[in-house]
């Protein structure tokens, strides 16, 4: 009974152990830029449907496949929104933004301008991705 006991215990602690494993290898592949000024408690669901006071940008770094998903939501009922890479002029005007990093520089920079008729808002975010300049070397 104790041997059945002892082998049902060590099963479930590298049951256990693998599945974090696991989650930690999906956890480092995927890298969240800070926001600015983002409390913790706001979901990332109404991050696209709120209005909010203030203008925020929120990315993250799937460094797998070397690509950016940027989001923000709208501070204005009826604005506009343009996005925009820095190093590849890539350009989008929805509230997400989604890029492949394909040449290596060591922050990539993406903008965000919201605007309501002539008046318009500018937010400028740098990701940091020196971390990954092995991936770009030939």
């Amino acid at each position: 009974m104790k041997i059945f006991l002892t082998l049902t215990i060590i099963f479930f602690i590298i049951g256990c152990s693998s599945n974090n494993d696991v989650d930690t290898i999906e956890k480092n592949n995927l890298i969240t830029a800070p926001a600015a000024s983002t409390p913790a408690s706001d979901s990332d669901d109404s991050m696209l449907t709120t209005l909010r006071e203030k203008l925020e940008v929120r990315c993250v770094l799937d460094a797998t496949v070397l690509k950016i998903t940027c989001a923000t939501h709208q501070t204005i009922a009826n604005s506009t929104v343009e996005w925009i890479n820095v190093e590849s002029g890539k350009t989008g005007n929805e509230l997400e933004f989604s890029f492949v990093i394909e040449d290596y520089s060591p922050k990539v920079t993406v903008i965000l301008k919201e605007c309501l008729d002539n008046d318009c808002n500018e937010i400028e975010k740098k990701i940091p991705i020196k971390h990954l300049q092995h991936l770009f070397q030939e």
